[in-house]
C-alpha cells in the first residue's frame, strides 16, 4: 500500500513508499492540486473533493490519521503536514518540505482556514477562499440510509421517543451543549427527544454531564456518523444546525501584529484543533434526505433563500424558539 509522506512540526519528513519499499525523494513527488484541512471537512465534502480532483494529488493539513481519513473517502493523498501547536505561522520552511512548489496559476484548491493560510505563506494564490460553504454548491451523489431499527437500537431510543440529530458539517463546528439545551426544552414541551451528536463536537463533554445531571430527562447519544446525515435519515425525526462561531481574524491578516497575535494564540491554545467554520452541506443533505431541519440564523444554511421555512430559522439567543419549532415538527409526525 502506498503511504503519504508526512512532515512533523519539527520539519522531519517521511516519504511515500512504493510497493517495492523504495522511497520517493520530494523533488519527484507530483505537484499537489489541493490543500485540504481535514478538520474542516465532513465525509460528504471529502467525497465531493475526491470526485473534483479526479485522482490529482492533494496535500493534507492534519495528522497522519486525518490523512488516512481523507484517503478513505477517495482523496489521493500525496503528503500531510501538522503545523506546530496548530498554527501555520510557526511552520517556517517545513511547509516547503511538506508540499514542495505549489501551482502558481490560481488553480490550487484550498479547503479550510489552515489550508488557505498555508497557500498564502507559500505564495500560491488559491482558487477559492477559506469558507467551505462557498467553495462549491455541487453536493455529492446521494447515499442510502442505514436501517432505522438498527440505528435507533444503537442509540438506545425507546418507543415514543423522537430523534434529533445535530448536523455536524464539519463535526468540530457544532455546539453540542446548546443543541442539548434545545432538545431538553423540546422534551419539556411533551415529546421526549434523544439528541444524537458527533463525539468530537465542541461542548460534547459538557452536554454529557448535563444529560447525566438531568437524571435521564434530557437524552443524549453519540455517533460519529452524524457528520454524514444521509446515513441516519431513516432514523431521524428532525435535525438541527447550530454553528459554534468565535471571533477571529481572517487569512488576510499580515504584518508584525498579526504574527505576534497568532504566536500568542498558538501557545495559549496549545495543540487544540482550530474550530472551523460550519458549512451548509449538513443541512442541505439532511433536507435532501427528507429530514425536517431547524437552523440557527447564524449558520450558512439559513441564508439560502427558500431552503427552509421562516418558522424553522431561529435566533441562537432564543433556544425556546428552536424548541417550539422542533416540537411542532415531531408533533405533526406523531399524528
Amino acid at each position: 500500500m502506498t503511504l503519504p509522506r508526512t512532515a512533523t512540526s519539527d520539519g522531519a519528513s517521511a516519504h511515500a513508499a512504493h510497493s517495492n519499499g523504495t522511497s520517493v525523494p520530494p523533488r519527484f513527488a507530483p505537484r499537489v492540486a489541493a490543500l485540504i484541512d481535514v478538520n474542516a471537512c465532513a465525509p460528504p465534502r471529502l467525497r465531493a473533493i475526491a470526485a473534483r480532483l479526479a485522482g490529482r494529488p492533494a496535500g493534507i493539513i492534519g495528522t497522519a490519521d486525518e490523512a488516512r481519513r481523507a484517503a478513505s473517502f477517495g482523496v489521493n493523498v500525496s503528503s500531510s503536514f501538522l503545523p506546530p501547536l496548530g498554527a501555520m505561522v510557526l511552520s517556517g520552511s517545513a511547509l516547503n518540505r511538506a508540499f514542495g512548489r505549489l501551482p502558481s496559476d490560481g488553480s490550487l484548491l484550498t479547503v479550510g482556514l489552515r489550508a488557505h493560510e498555508a497557500a498564502r505563506l507559500l505564495g500560491a494564490p488559491p482558487a477559492f477562499g477559506t469558507r467551505a460553504a462557498v467553495l462549491d454548491d455541487t453536493l455529492p451523489d446521494p447515499i442510502d440510509s442505514l436501517p432505522r431499527d438498527e440505528l435507533r437500537a444503537s442509540w438506545g431510543v425507546a418507543a415514543g421517543e423522537r430523534v434529533c440529530i445535530l448536523l455536524a458539517s464539519p463535526a468540530a463546528s457544532c455546539d453540542a451543549r446548546m443543541a442539548l439545551d434545545i432538545a431538553g426544552r423540546t422534551s419539556m414541551l411533551g415529546h421526549p427527544v434523544v439528541l444524537v451528536v458527533h463525539p468530537s463536537s465542541p461542548g460534547a463533554a459538557r452536554a454529557e454531564r448535563l444529560a447525566s445531571a438531568a437524571g435521564g430527562a434530557w437524552r443524549l447519544a453519540f455517533d460519529a456518523r452524524v457528520d454524514d446525515p444521509e446515513l441516519l435519515a431513516s432514523a431521524a425525526d428532525v435535525a438541527i444546525a447550530i454553528d459554534l462561531r468565535i471571533g477571529r481574524g481572517g487569512p488576510s491578516e499580515s504584518g508584525r501584529s498579526a504574527g505576534i497575535s497568532a504566536i500568542a494564540l498558538a501557545f495559549a491554545r496549545g495543540i487544540t484543533a482550530m474550530i472551523p467554520d460550519g458549512d451548509s452541506w449538513g443541512a442541505r443533505l439532511a433536507a435532501r434526505a427528507g429530514i425536517p431541519v431547524v437552523v440557527a440564523r447564524n449558520t450558512p444554511a439559513a441564508s439560502i433563500e427558500g431552503m427552509f421555512p421562516a418558522e424553522r430559522i431561529f435566533d441562537p439567543r432564543r433556544p425556546n424558539v428552536a424548541a417550539v419549532a422542533i416540537h411542532t415538527i415531531v408533533s405533526a409526525a406523531s399524528r
